[in-house]
Formats: structure tokens, sequence, C-alpha cells
């Protein structure tokens, strides 16, 4: 059987790549491990427009935000599910200093869309260590990761095209107009597999700085929290009975899913940091993000081996970036538009 295209990997970026190809017209495959080593499995979807120590807008923010927000209604409405929670991030002021630079931001037209409000030291409670009081930050959320992967995986084996499996670049045959995998032909091939990747010989020429991080499931000791998300060095968000998802590390230095007890010390300290009620730990997760050097995701066709392709390198933003990308290289497929030079696979010589 001929398909247009062979996608490989159902993590964030393979799913909404493979429901993208899907709504305009291709023919679709998906070869996936039950998302084994996947960042996706243990992220907490973060959306945040105002990120990092420094509180920088995310490029291009409004437009990645209403395309996603576009898309998992979408997807809601089809699998009867919701899949992303619009709720307020507070932020918690380390020091007087970080409290002094975002009164100033607060006074910049391009930062003023999202503060809603400062809040006084002790505004939030007994709950939080507030000493220099907070912010709250709209336009943003969190997106269930694992409950979007696994309706996706229902949906797509309902539909037959979905099978497990591994697919190593060994294993395909590349022939003039079509690329042979396992007694099928696919016009195109697109290697969705995360900071897997780095093993993949078409991409090995790719510079690859991917990210290990361990996020925690913990119980906070202490009634009628607010329903929001909190941050200062590591951030909290809320899930159902009682439980949170705190997150995270950033390790470079090991490229393995395998939760260590030095990631949770450091993210317990830096919830300490804020939260004065005694929290308990229900269960420990690591992922690798998917990152190449210059932070942007390698989206595109391989110069050598057209029918070969890549949608990866979306780190810690993919519940945020994937939607709008997704959509993009589904359309560039079609002979629609182009892919925007800061995130081509060919920004890097091969």
């Amino acid at each position: 059987m001929l398909y247009d295209a062979l996608i490989v990997g159902q993590g964030i970026a393979g799913s909404l790549l493979a429901w993208q190809m899907l709504d305009s017209g291709k023919s679709v495959l998906i070869v996936d491990n039950h998302h084994e080593g996947s960042s996706t499995r243990v992220s907490g979807g973060l959306i945040n427009p105002l990120t990092g120590q420094r509180l920088v807008i995310t490029p291009q923010y409004d437009l990645f935000y209403t395309q996603a927000n576009a898309l998992y209604a979408e997807l809601a409405s089809v699998c009867g599910k919701k899949f992303i929670e619009h709720k307020p991030i507070i932020r918690i002021f380390k020091n007087n200093e970080e409290k002094e630079r975002c009164k100033e931001l607060m006074q910049k037209p391009a930062f003023a869309l999202y503060f809603k409000s400062l809040a006084l030291p002790g505004a939030l409670g007994k709950s939080f260590i507030d000493l220099f009081g907070s912010v709250e930050i709209t336009s943003g959320g969190h997106c269930y990761a694992t409950a979007l992967l696994e309706s996706l995986r229902e949906y797509f084996l309902s539909k037959k095209m979905l099978i497990t499996g591994f697919v190593k670049s060994d294993d395909l045959t590349i022939k003039n107009d079509h690329v042979d995998f396992k007694g099928s032909s696919f016009k195109q091939v697109i290697f969705c597999e995360g900071f897997q990747a780095h093993a993949n010989h078409f991409f090995e020429h790719l510079p690859y700085n991917h990210v290990k991080g361990e996020v925690l499931q913990v119980k906070i000791d202490a009634a009628n929290l607010p329903d929001a998300i909190f941050c200062q060095s590591k951030w909290l968000i809320p899930l159902e009975s009682g439980l949170w998802l705190a997150g995270s590390n950033y390790n470079r230095q090991e490229y393995n899913v395998t939760p260590t007890p030095e990631a949770a010390y450091e993210i317990l300290q830096g919830l300490r940091q804020f939260v004065s009620s005694d929290i308990s730990i229900h269960a420990h997760h690591a992922g690798v993000r998917p990152v190449v050097l210059d932070q942007m995701p390698v989206i595109g066709m391989h110069p050598k081996h057209p029918a070969i392709g890549i949608f990866n390198g979306f780190g810690s933003k993919g519940f945020l970036m994937v939607p709008f990308f997704a959509k993009l290289l589904a359309n560039h497929l079609n002979g629609i538009g182009n892919i925007p030079k800061e995130v081509d696979i060919k920004r890097f010589k091969c």
C-alpha cells in the first residue's frame, strides 16, 4: 500500500502532525513504541507567555496561543474530553529586585497584556511564602499531557493508522519517488522521535543540546488552596484529588528517563522557597526534552534525502508551539507556504 506519510513517534509532535495531515487529506501511518522515553508523557503541559527569571515574552506568543486553543478545542469536540485548562499563573517574587523589575515591565505595552495585578505580601495565605508579594499572569494555563496522548492513541487505533514498534533509519529503503518500510510504501517519512533523534543517522549532523527534566506529583498539606498555577524558580500545577504536579530541573549531562533523588531534592527545595505547608511526594518521573543549540524547532525535509523529514526540537514549549508548526508543515507538504528559515532544517549544514 502507498501512503502519503509515515510518522515516527506519537508524542505531542507526532500526534498533532498526524492530526493536521489527516485534516489536509493525507493518508498517514504512525509507528510508535508506547512513548518510550517521551518527554510529553511527563510534561506539565505548561503554557506561559512570560518565562525565565527575567520574565521574557515568548516570541509570537499570541499567534501560537491562538492556534493551540483552536486545535485543543477541536480535539476536545472529537474526543469528548478537555485537554487544556486556562488558569492564572501566580509568579511569587523571590526578592525586591524581581518585584521592581516586574513593575517596570508592567508599564510597557507589550508586557501589560499579560499582567493582571500585583498582590501585596501575605495575600496568598498561610500556605505560601510571599514576603515580597506576587503578580498574576494571564493568557496561560496547562494541558493534560497524558489524557491528550491516550485519547489520540485511541483515535488513531480506531482508524487503523497506528502500529506499535520501532523505526530505525536503516530499516528504510529509499527509492526515487517513495520510501519502503516493512511491505508498505510512503511518499514521505517524518521523524518525530524527540531526543532519540540523536541516534538517527539522517539527523546526526544536528547540534543537539537535549535537556533531561524531572517532575514530582506531590500532596500539599493544606486546604482551600487557590486554583492557580504557582511559580518561582520551580512551578506547581493543580491536579485532581488535591495533588499537584511540580517541576522541574535541567540536566544536560544525562540522556535517560531514570528519576534521581538529586532531582527530587532540588525540586522540593525550590518549592519550599515559596510553599510553607508540608509537601509529600506521591510519584516521580523523568523525561528528556528534545532541544538543539539555538533553542528553535527543527522542521523540514532532509537536504540530501527529500523524502525524509523531521519535526522535532520543541523543548519545553511543545504544547504551545506544536499546533502552529504542525499545521504549517502539513500545509507545506501540500505545496502551500514555506518553512520559516529560523526553524528550517536547512539552517544546519549536512
